[in-house]
């Protein structure tokens, strides 16, 4: 490939995620020796070709585009706040880790400029769903009694993944031109459903239900947008005609807008066929697992699971004491494992130099521990990066015209959404290997908003 840094990204995708190491102690630092180390490559390959040209309008520019802004002051909040921190390991570990996720974000969002390179990127991500699911499904027939964790060792973390990738691949299965990479979607999107309904994490699938919504959504709006347009260029025609003299019949002009509307809504077909067919295969896996069922009847009354319960009458009030603690400065990036045992009795006492935090160090809220570590103030900049991504994409999608661009931003958009859902009761973004696809999500919406050269 002519781009190193597009390369880097691709196998930055594909690496870090399939090296995350099981829950043991022996290769724990895997993930995180594996996101850095690219991560250190992107930031030196950036330098050696940076060009130092730098006009008062390019930085408005780029201050306005986005997340920009808020993405940069996060980061700024983030380095005070480690320099600041009582241990320095545990912050430095999450300022790096931050670094790696705002790095990979600013370098898909402006190298990523040509379609070429989006394509790339579509691939890579369809390619990664496959990969994840194939694993998952490989482990299932195995021992189907167990749930899916693959290279994770837990399922929170692999159903955080796939529920991520689903939007996206759901966007490229229903609006691809390209007829081989449509097809090969749609048989990947099948497979990343059924691995995350293997994953059985409740909170991944409120998020995945949440962003296929979403994705719904802006397909219907799409359809209707272009609908409307494709009228309005008709109507044009049809006045130049009259103008010109060249009368045609009324009755033909209304078969053709007839035939017109009935041309577009046979576009409709494919999707829902889709739907049909994957909804019959959730069907026949969750029938024949029957902890699956189990799992899914626990959302009918989730409130008083007591899952659910120990969350919030344990973690989540233990982070927010913390947070009545220490409102403005919070505990310091990265500190909340260190911390969190005085508030909340739960999980073990993690020491600097000790033991690495797991799953249950986390207030399995990303909210909540982002204000606990980071104040109130980097809470609402974490709020500020996701609503301003969302508002810039809703408002920039109904001027593009179909395409790559429109079908990655829309998956983008739904990508977040469903982060947003996850996040309320998810500890797995607090894991490299899984919130740098929130980064990359985010970048991609990005690129996807700056004109194309």
């Amino acid at each position: 490939m002519h781009n190193r840094l597009i390369a880097l990204v691709l196998a930055m995708i594909v690496i870090v995620p399939l090296v995350a190491s099981p829950a043991g102690h022996v290769f724990r630092a895997a993930p995180a020796l594996a996101l850095e180390g690219f991560a250190l490559f992107l930031a030196t390959a950036l330098l050696w070709r940076a060009r130092w040209d730098i006009s008062r309008e390019w930085v408005i520019s780029f201050l306005r585009t986005s997340a920009n802004l808020p993405v940069l002051l996060l980061m700024v909040l983030a380095i005070v706040s480690c320099a600041m921190a009582p241990h320095k390991a545990f912050a430095v570990q999450g300022t790096l880790q931050l670094a790696a996720g705002v790095l990979l974000y600013f370098v898909v969002a402006y190298q990523f400029r040509q379609s070429k390179h989006l394509f790339m990127m579509a691939d890579t991500l369809l390619f990664l769903a496959a990969a994840v699911a194939i694993l998952t499904m490989g482990q299932y027939t195995m021992d189907p009694a167990t749930r899916g964790t693959t290279l994770y060792g837990n399922q929170q973390p692999l159903g955080s993944l796939l529920m991520i990738l689903l939007p996206i691949v759901a966007s490229v299965a229903v609006t691809d031109k390209k007829p081989n990479r449509k097809l090969a979607a749609q048989g990947i999107l099948a497979m990343t459903g059924g691995g995350l309904l293997l994953a059985q994490t409740r909170s991944a699938w409120l998020g995945a239900v949440a962003g296929l919504l979403v994705l719904g959504l802006l397909l219907l709006l799409s359809f209707l947008e272009q609908h409307k347009a494709s009228r309005k260029h008709k109507a044009r025609r049809k006045d130049r005609k009259e103008t010109s003299g060249q009368h045609e019949a009324t009755g033909h002009h209304k078969a053709s807008g007839r035939h017109s509307l009935l041309t577009q809504k046979h576009k409709l077909v494919v999707p829902v066929v889709l739907t049909i067919i994957l909804a019959g295969f959730f069907v026949a896996v969750a029938t024949q697992n029957s902890s699956i069922v189990d799992r899914a009847s626990t959302l009918s009354n989730i409130l008083q699971n007591e899952s659910l319960q120990q969350r919030r009458e344990v973690l989540w009030r233990g982070a927010l004491a913390m947070i009545r603690a220490r409102p403005v400065t919070g505990w310091g990036i990265g500190q909340y494992p260190l911390e969190q045992h005085r508030y909340t009795q739960f999980g073990m006492e993690i020491r600097e130099g000790g033991v690495p935090a797991s799953l249950a160090e986390n207030a399995h809220n990303f909210y909540l521990q982002t204000a606990a570590e980071l104040g109130v103030p980097g809470l609402l900049l974490v709020l500020a990066v996701l609503f301003s991504f969302l508002v810039a994409a809703v408002r920039h999608l109904p001027h593009m015209a179909p395409g790559i661009r429109r079908t990655l931003l829309i998956g983008s958009i739904a990508a977040v959404v469903a982060f947003m859902t996850d996040a309320l009761s998810s500890p797995s973004w607090q894991f490299g290997q899984i919130s740098m696809f929130l980064w990359l999500t985010l970048g991609i919406g990005t690129s996807c908003l700056r004109p194309r050269t």
